[in-house]
């Protein structure tokens, strides 16, 4: 099994791209199959460490 982590200002659309098949170039390899978890940030800074 795989995962993906990504950040994201609107997790629906986002997870719509995924679904299509596009987004990300993982994503189009792997497959898409569900959202696991959500995590809300303060600020782009705090998402791109919550994501590492």
């Amino acid at each position: 099994m795989c995962y993906y982590a990504g950040g994201s200002n609107d997790v629906d659309k986002r997870m719509k791209v995924h679904a299509e098949g596009k987004g990300s170039k993982y994503v189009y390899k792997k497959g898409f199959r569900k959202l696991l978890r959500v995590k809300g940030c303060k600020d782009k800074s705090d998402a791109c460490k919550c994501e590492y």
